[in-house]
């Protein structure tokens, strides 16, 4: 009797476990113990992968395996004796490695990336209004207050995550796939509204974390997909955009009336750059370079900054260098950079023009459910390039949807590309 292996449902399991694991990680460890976390992660990538089936195109994800290999190779985290963020970045690109074998998967990763995420939303919104849930939450989790919430007096701006910059992180995650969703159903007014109502939610949300530059390179984010989604009529489509800034700054004008501490987003652009926060990243950022001017060509290992950059005394630098670019030249070095540069760069212009090649095609349900899914893929890898720049979102658990997002595109890619 012949055993009849679904891939398609084994890989959305594993989607499923690595968005789960991206979102709620720092609150998982009171439902698993630890270990017990970190093998489910890394067996949900592992089962698909090692399923048997015939794939030719094996070529797209020579990149990241050249990528993965400079994660292990030298990992200071390993060689520390820890293993808490490598096991997890590990699971991650298994995960990328097995999407190569399916492509059913990608039609329902715009909602269940929703679907995961948007309980952040929620429970933002929700200990906004009453912050007594939140003290609840508190005492029956972490049992300590998360950064970035001044002692609990601000927790909705962590809400959920171990910190108000995943929060953040989280729920703009969310947003760029509610947008990527407005945009494609276009035709379908019914279901826009309701996605529009999402949207805003979320946009509410996002402002009372206090994240500039989620905010920032968000908003940046929405209007590059805008354009690349639906790339025609160029010029109507600026005049909407201006019409639709406008009126959400008239709108978020009254707003702050009503919610004072949404303004506080913007106060803090004011501080950019002589803030505490701003002058530690610089601090880091100078440490990087010189430790890479020392290690040009290899670096110093992965995850060698945190170990080795001197700075562990300082609160927050031990997070990482918050520039991902400096961080991988100085801990992969030129070689290692150069990788990760032409995987990532590879990988969004394909998605780009996978998006484009997609809009020129007779539009039936199918062809929408994967453009829809290519465009939630390119918006999260944008972003992700973007917050690179003051964030690291190769590093922590930023890099479980950009591996979703990555995923994404190498399974169309791999299976439907000359199908269609």
């Amino acid at each position: 009797m012949k055993v009849k292996i679904n891939h398609t449902l084994f890989i959305t399991l594993s989607l499923i476990t690595l968005l789960i694991a991206g979102n709620y990680w720092g609150i998982a460890q009171f439902v698993l113990p630890y270990k017990a976390r970190l093998y489910i992660l890394v067996l949900s990538g592992a089962i698909p992968l090692l399923l048997p089936l015939y794939y030719k195109k094996r070529s797209i994800i020579i990149p990241w395996m050249l990528c993965f290999f400079f994660v292990l190779f030298r990992n200071q985290e390993f060689l520390s004796g820890g293993y808490y963020n490598s096991i997890r970045l590990i699971g991650a690109y298994l995960f990328i490695f097995a999407s190569v074998k399916s492509c059913d998967w990608i039609k329902k990763a715009p909602q269940i990336i929703t679907a995961v995420g948007i309980a952040n939303v929620i429970a933002t919104l929700l200990f906004f209004v009453n912050n007594g849930l939140y003290q609840l939450f508190i005492n029956t989790t972490y049992k300590q207050y998360q950064d970035g919430t001044q002692d609990g007096l601000y927790g909705y701006r962590a809400a959920l995550a171990d910190h108000y910059s995943q929060n953040g992180t989280y729920i703009t995650i969310v947003l760029l796939t509610v947008w990527a969703v407005f945009l494609t159903l276009n035709g379908h007014e019914k279901k826009r509204k309701y996605i529009m109502i999402a949207g805003i939610a979320t946009v509410i949300a996002l402002l009372l974390t206090s994240k500039r530059a989620h905010l920032l390179f968000g908003v940046a984010t929405l209007i590059v997909v805008y354009y690349v989604v639906n790339p025609e009529k160029r010029l109507l489509k600026s005049f909407k955009l201006m019409m639709a800034a406008v009126a959400a700054l008239i709108g978020l004008n009254f707003l702050m009336d009503y919610v004072p501490d949404i303004a506080r987003v913007f106060e803090r652009f004011q501080t950019a750059g002589s803030d505490n926060a701003s002058l530690l990243r610089i601090l880091m950022w100078d440490r990087a370079r010189s430790i890479f001017n020392q290690n040009p060509i290899l670096g110093i290992g992965w995850y060698g900054f945190r170990y080795k950059s001197g700075l562990s005394t300082l609160t927050g630098a031990t997070a990482g260098c918050h520039n991902i670019y400096l961080e991988l030249l100085c801990e992969t070095g030129l070689l290692g950079f150069c990788v990760f540069i032409m995987a990532m760069a590879s990988s969004i212009v394909i998605t780009w023009k996978n998006i484009n090649y997609l809009s020129h095609q007779e539009r039936d349900v199918e062809l929408t459910s994967i453009k829809l899914a290519l465009s939630v893929s390119f918006a999260i890898q944008f972003f992700v390039l973007l917050y690179g720049m003051t964030g690291n979102p190769i590093y922590d658990s930023t890099f479980c949807f950009y591996a979703v997002a990555v995923a994404i595109n190498i399974s169309f890619t791999s299976n439907m590309r000359g199908r269609i």
